[in-house]
């Protein structure tokens, strides 16, 4: 059994940033030459403690940090109304396909809900489950390019 629930506080912080390590490399190993994996902590830090980045963590028995699912709130520029966009959502592998992910998402969008947040954005990356959102009604409204600008260095 696995318990999923909001988290708050520097150190859970922390703990995500130590299993987001596999994340970064299953995820953005290609560029981690060009970008590699470094955090402002004080800039994250600031974010938590004035409500604008929410953690939602899967947990196994133990007590053991087996996922999470961190968003980063934010204004729109045009409506002024606050909307939320994941920042990193990650399920160890171990665990994967265990429902984890939608109960995760799900307690997530509780979570906004009740703060009055009126959008969820996800975004996946190209190969990694990223028709998943479809299934939970969202719908496709972007699309994201990227070009590493220093990779000559």
């Amino acid at each position: 059994m696995f318990k999923i629930q909001e988290e708050t506080g520097y150190e859970v912080m922390l703990e995500c940033l130590e299993l987001g390590k596999r994340h970064y490399e299953e995820v953005y190993g290609y560029k981690s030459d060009y970008v590699p994996r470094q955090y402002n902590y004080n800039f994250l830090k600031i974010c938590q403690e004035n409500g604008l980045m929410h953690f939602i963590c899967a947990r196994d028995d133990s007590g053991k940090l087996i996922g999470y699912f961190v968003d980063l709130v934010s204004p729109d520029m045009f409506s002024s109304e606050f909307y939320a966009k994941d920042m990193a959502i990650y399920v160890d592998e171990e665990y994967r396909k265990q429902g984890l992910f939608n109960e995760m998402l799900k307690a997530m969008e509780d979570l906004l809900t009740k703060n009055g947040i009126m959008i969820h954005y996800l975004e996946f990356q190209e190969g990694h489950n990223e028709s998943m959102p479809l299934k939970f009604g969202y719908k496709k409204v972007a699309s994201l390019y990227e070009k590493l600008l220093q990779e000559d260095k």
